[in-house]
């Protein structure tokens, strides 16, 4: 479970993410939770690296992609297949 004191804006951000990808799972537990980011990217993991970066690995046919984002940045879209 992670810390939730002293916050840097990327941790506050993954954090606030995982809270709500269990929220869904709890709430829709047979459903399939995709997370897109704001150009339809389907995400497969999220990473905070520091205070000022999250790592994004984005799914692509030839293998992984990573994408490097600012908290501010941070643009990511849940959508629940039933």
């Amino acid at each position: 479970m992670p810390e939730y004191t002293d916050l840097t804006a990327s941790a506050a951000i993954v954090n606030a993410f995982i809270t709500k990808y269990n929220q869904l799972k709890s709430t829709y537990p047979e459903a399939v939770i995709e997370l897109c980011d704001d150009q339809g990217h389907q995400i497969t993991e999220v990473k905070k690296i520091n205070s000022e970066l999250i790592e994004l690995i984005i799914d692509d046919s030839q293998g992984p992609r990573f994408r490097y984002i600012h908290p501010s940045q941070f643009d990511l879209t849940f959508t629940v297949k039933q």
